[in-house]
């Protein structure tokens, strides 16, 4: 009778050894070949037209009733976008509003964007999901400028043209260029491809 139960015991561990081997062996869930979007957009360098941003800023505060004549930009902005995700945006650029004012003078708004973000951007369909971003090394400062004398505060709200995690990113890509457009924001960045 005791021989039988240890034969059973004995027979019960083989067959939990076993049956653990066999969920080792399980074959793991293959990964989804990137789409054309992610193929054409990850893995490069990117370079944004500053000339464009400051054409669509213009046209933006003039819909919102500001009276702007002008609106320049100078300098670079370049965003790495690994395969795996890893998103670098290095800001170097400044735009330049021209807004008339009383007595024939001429308001300057003078805003720089300096510094480095990064972060995590993942594309789902046709949106880039931003994760884990950290702007705390870019910095925006704007100076108004009426007649020679600095104003304390810039009277008006300066269209955005960066971009965080807070919203999804509508991306578009062809050969060497890319579009983003955060959902919300009225300005899209027109990017080149380096190399």
């Amino acid at each position: 009778m005791r021989a039988n139960r240890l034969t059973a015991v004995a027979v019960y561990a083989v067959a939990l050894t076993a049956l653990a081997g066999c969920a080792v062996l399980e074959p793991n869930t293959p990964e989804l070949p990137p789409s054309e979007l992610e193929m054409c957009a990850m893995g490069h360098t990117w370079n944004v037209d500053v000339a464009d941003l400051a054409t669509q800023v213009l046209a933006v505060l003039q819909e919102n009733g500001i009276a702007a004549t002008a609106v320049t930009g100078a300098g670079t902005e370049s965003f790495a976008w690994s395969p795996l995700g890893d998103a670098v945006v290095q800001s170097d650029y400044s735009l330049t509003i021209l807004v008339p004012a009383a007595d024939g003078q001429v308001l300057t708004v003078s805003q720089t964007i300096s510094g480095t973000s990064i972060g995590k951007a993942y594309i789902n369909g046709t949106v880039a999901i931003p994760r884990n971003w950290d702007a705390t090394q870019l910095e925006t400062v704007a100076v108004a400028d009426l007649g020679g004398v600095v104003q304390e505060t810039v009277p008006f709200a300066i269209p955005r043209t960066t971009f965080d995690d807070k919203v999804g990113i509508e991306v578009t890509c062809s050969g060497t260029s890319m579009s983003t457009a955060p959902r919300g924001e009225p300005i899209v960045q027109a990017w080149t491809r380096e190399g």
